[in-house]
């Protein structure tokens, strides 16, 4: 005899299982993850962080490269090419760019699709910590095995519907791999990055290395910090139009 389930039973069943796998959950996972990361107390506290050292792309040579974030979603981020300084910040509403090697004389306005990635990074805490809150959905996908450790696969789904994944190390709990589909002129790019090199600072625990890359393409960049504060005071004017 054939059985018809209830359309509601089948998504409820859906939804649990993709929160629920191999005895752990998806709220166990984020639970596990931002005690790792120093709790979530801590987490919540946070105002400021300042990221100072090295960027490079594939094998060019390093170059100087700043990043400042403070709440609520200000974010800047400077790199030093031949002397001369690339700037992208946003104040958590609007954001501008100055790039003098592109011959910008003044600042220009971010496009839409620029200051949703920024937005992004200029989340302190991360889409994980009251993730329900915020409004976005995070589902267990499965474990999975990054640089030969396991770990497991979340996929995290924002309130406009942008989706990444994130990778949890089985073991620290950190995150060690993201996977994410930014634009760059208007067309979607995936970039995977690895987190790698987690030290402590003022009770928060950081990644000091992210090597990325765009699978497909011989595009790679790799981020070195040589130094880290967190809640160090940041002057508002440097969130303004550069």
């Amino acid at each position: 005899m054939t059985r018809v389930f209830p359309t509601a039973l089948v998504v409820g069943l859906a939804v649990l299982t993709s929160r629920t796998l191999a005895g752990q959950t998806v709220d166990e996972i984020i639970a596990s993850n931002l005690a790792a990361r120093g709790g979530a107390e801590r987490l919540r506290a946070i105002q400021t962080q300042r990221l100072v050292g090295r960027i490079s792309f594939g094998g060019d040579p390093a170059m100087p490269f700043v990043v400042e974030i403070k709440r609520p979603g200000r974010m800047r981020n400077e790199i030093v090419v031949a002397q001369k300084a690339i700037v992208r910040v946003i104040d958590g509403n609007s954001g501008w760019a100055l790039n003098p090697l592109a011959g910008d004389s003044a600042p220009r306005p971010l496009t839409a699709d620029e200051l949703e990635n920024m937005a992004g990074g200029a989340d302190l805490e991360g889409p994980l910590l009251d993730y329900v809150a915020k409004g976005n959905l995070i589902e267990l996908i499965g474990k999975d095995s990054v640089e030969g450790r396991p770990a497991w696969k979340l996929k995290v789904t924002r309130p406009g519907g942008e989706v990444r994944y994130d990778y949890v190390d089985a073991e620290s709990w950190l995150e060690t791999k993201r996977e994410a589909t930014i634009r760059n002129a208007g067309k979607p790019q995936t970039v995977e990055s690895y987190y790698r090199d987690y030290r402590p600072v003022n009770g928060v625990m950081i990644s000091w290395l992210i090597a990325s890359s765009t699978p497909g393409t011989a595009y790679t960049h790799r981020i070195v910090f040589d130094s880290v504060t967190v809640d160090q005071a940041i002057d508002d004017a440097r969130f303004g139009q550069p």
